[in-house]
């Protein structure tokens, strides 16, 4: 069985009450945790950050 992880992520800039809950395998990559942040938060990747 695989570990799973929850996360909270917490904006820059906002109260501690707003945050999104993230769960992620133990096998995940950083760069999809990465990913599951900006998801989450509805980043728009036009320009600084495109894959």
């Amino acid at each position: 069985m695989k570990q799973k992880y929850t996360l909270k992520v917490y904006p820059k800039g906002e109260s501690r009450s707003v945050y999104r809950a993230l769960e992620i395998s133990g096998d995940d990559t950083l760069n999809r945790l990465c990913g599951a942040i900006l998801d989450a938060s509805n980043f728009i990747d036009e320009h600084m950050y495109e894959c």
